[in-house]
């Protein structure tokens, strides 16, 4: 439909959609997956690889999340919420910033996605949602997963505890794997299990 977009982005979205469908009925077995990466209307496209984990790494770089967030240190326990977050649900890593204690409501969570100015409702596994319940209340901040000051937490260092998890877990110090990956990923698994990614945001 027409959002009161102009036509360069209307086309734009359109192309994007049908090399998205491209990247789900082409993705080579090997696991890479190549994407288009759009820097604005008027510029060229640029191509760039994505590498995607099977369900197995997925469920052990799971686990190893799982197991950080038992850590007795709070910033150990915030950094393996955010992981396994990202994990099963595929968010980026400025919607995790953005997320506020009141965002979490019983079963879901609602996420202020990229570009959008109204926030959408995602499931959340049970034991995840008790863990993050009970980790917002041993802060102060507004913030669910605060920076140390109590403040917003910068994307950065959610990419860095995301390139830690793939090393620590699966031994992957490939620069390929990144947080934006995860959404690839679960992308990939629920088509071969013939699933609607809608889940996915955006």
């Amino acid at each position: 439909k027409d959002k009161g977009l102009a036509p360069k982005s209307r086309n734009n979205y359109f192309t994007i959609a049908k090399e998205y469908s491209k990247y789900l009925a082409k993705k080579s077995e090997s696991g890479v997956s190549r994407w288009i990466l759009y820097k604005g209307v008027s510029k060229a496209e640029k191509i760039s690889e994505r590498k995607t984990l099977d369900i197995k790494q997925l469920q052990k770089l799971y686990k190893y999340a799982v197991r950080l967030n038992k850590n007795a240190s709070a910033q150990k326990q915030r950094d393996g919420l955010i992981v396994q977050l990202i994990a099963c649900r595929g968010l980026r890593t400025i919607e995790v910033t953005r997320l506020k204690k009141n965002d979490l409501k019983k079963g879901f969570i609602y996420i202020l996605g990229k570009g959008k100015s109204k926030k959408i409702d995602l499931t959340l596994p049970s034991k995840l949602h008790r863990s993050i319940d009970k980790y917002s209340k041993t802060h102060d901040s507004d913030f669910l997963f605060p920076a140390s000051n109590g403040g917003q937490l910068d994307t950065s260092l959610i990419r860095r505890m995301i390139k830690k998890a793939y090393k620590d877990a699966l031994n992957i110090s490939d620069d390929s794997y990144n947080a934006h990956g995860f959404r690839h990923t679960l992308t990939q698994i629920l088509f071969n299990k013939g699933i609607p990614s809608d889940g996915l945001n955006g």
